[in-house]
């Protein structure tokens, strides 16, 4: 998801849609933290990123990429 939001970073309006993307892959990110230490209640930070956050950002990519004028000719 960070790979996402930054793939994302010269789209004119895509703000939020980068903050959402990069603030969803940070969660999961640290969430990998549970397993490699043992203490699983990391896990659940996790589960915040991809449970909460990525619905989020998808909606708001959703919205972008509608709003992006097609480059299709036809």
């Amino acid at each position: 998801m960070v790979c996402i939001g930054l793939a994302l970073s010269g789209t004119p309006g895509a703000s939020a849609t980068i903050r959402a993307f990069v603030f969803g892959g940070a969660l999961c990110l640290v969430g990998m933290a549970g397993p490699l230490s043992g203490w699983m209640a990391w896990q659940n930070v996790a589960l915040l990123g991809y449970g909460i956050v990525l619905p989020v950002a998808g909606f708001l990519a959703a919205r972008l990429f509608l709003a992006t004028p097609s480059s299709a000719q036809d």
